[in-house]
């Protein structure tokens, strides 16, 4: 059955109120910490002091580059905001130097989407220390900070699983392809859909799975490899859209179109149209320019507060939800609202 066309409306779910950013500051601080973030203690005015706010990000991947443009654009009416983005080409080192320069500059917010989890976390501690607030996209840091926006990792798998299982009759063989090794630890879709298929399907067998890279190249390798060892399987899932283009690719070459069932996750407009087109079954759709929204207006207010993240014990996060989207309800995303 369709869903309405009113479905986007309902994805983002923040979680998040001012007591939360409350609740997650230590009770005491240090007072080297005290001292270097006094700079927070100096509260602005977002909408009529100077202000500046960066992002960083790799903007040649699509969720990247989507997050860069919905903060550009949210903040663009504002005169009184600085607004720059950089391209980080997802390396950390690069991050590392670009967050170095704008301590330097005196930025008030960083929106970041990080490279590694731990590489860049002593950069992201002194920025907080120095009254930068740094809210995180997607994948978060080994340290407490501002904010962190992301799906709800492990949900999504669970959805994904449940939805494979019930395309192919709770029977058969299925694989997936994780998200790469050093993300394993936080970004749980791979782990979940094991899980669930596991608990939950007793007809279902979990014959493989392994890490993959987000790349399509990659992916196409392992799903053949998959295709070679599993002639039977029905159905393969990979941890995002582009892994997803890569699997239909071995799946065609195979000559098993319509065969194997192909799930993604992110919802990405090509992955959307090969589902249109009857090429994928389905993925996760996470409207990421709401997120990037959502974070440009969360930096004008912690701004605004004179908070940041020097002093939390842990950070707060903002879930943005997903839905799964198949042939049935694939229409309903609007176009203005694909990445």
């Amino acid at each position: 059955m369709k869903k309405s066309g009113k479905l986007i409306a309902l994805l983002l779910v923040v979680g998040l109120v001012a007591a939360m950013f409350a609740g997650c500051a230590a009770e005491t601080e240090t007072a080297a910490v005290q001292d270097e973030a006094a700079a927070s203690s100096a509260v602005k005015d977002p909408y009529t002091d100077e202000v500046k706010i960066a992002y960083i990000g790799a903007l040649t991947s699509t969720n990247g580059n989507q997050w860069g443009e919905a903060v550009k654009s949210e903040l663009s009416v504002y005169d009184n905001i600085t607004v720059s983005v950089y391209d980080s080409n997802n390396d950390a080192e690069t991050e590392n130097e670009l967050i170095a320069e704008l301590i330097v500059q005196n930025y008030d917010a960083l929106i970041l989407q990080a490279a590694d989890s731990t590489a860049v976390s002593s950069s992201i501690t002194r920025a907080e220390k120095t009254g930068m607030n740094v809210i995180t996209m997607n994948i978060d840091v080994d340290v407490p900070h501002s904010a962190h926006i992301t799906t709800p990792s492990y949900q999504i798998g669970v959805m994904t699983a449940n939805a494979c299982a019930e395309a192919i009759g709770g029977k058969g063989q299925v694989a997936y392809i994780d998200v790469p090794t050093e993300y394993s630890a936080t970004v749980l879709m791979g782990q979940a859909f094991k899980d669930t298929m596991e608990a939950n399907y007793p007809d279902i067998e979990v014959v493989a799975g392994q890490p993959g890279d987000w790349t399509a190249e990659t992916a196409n390798q392992i799903a053949r490899d998959y295709l070679v060892q599993y002639p039977d399987l029905k159905a393969i899932y990979a941890g995002g859209d582009v892994a997803a283009v890569g699997v239909m690719q071995a799946v065609e070459a195979a000559g098993k179109t319509g065969q194997v069932d192909i799930w993604g996750c992110d919802g990405e407009a090509t992955c959307l149209d090969y589902i249109s087109q009857g090429l994928i079954k389905g993925t996760l759709y996470s409207d990421y320019e709401t997120a990037g929204v959502t974070a440009a207006r969360l930096a004008l207010y912690l701004i605004g507060a004179g908070t940041n993240g020097a002093s939390y014990e842990k950070t707060p996060t903002i879930y943005v939800n997903g839905v799964i989207v198949t042939a049935d309800n694939v229409d309903t995303i609007p176009m203005d609202k694909r990445w």
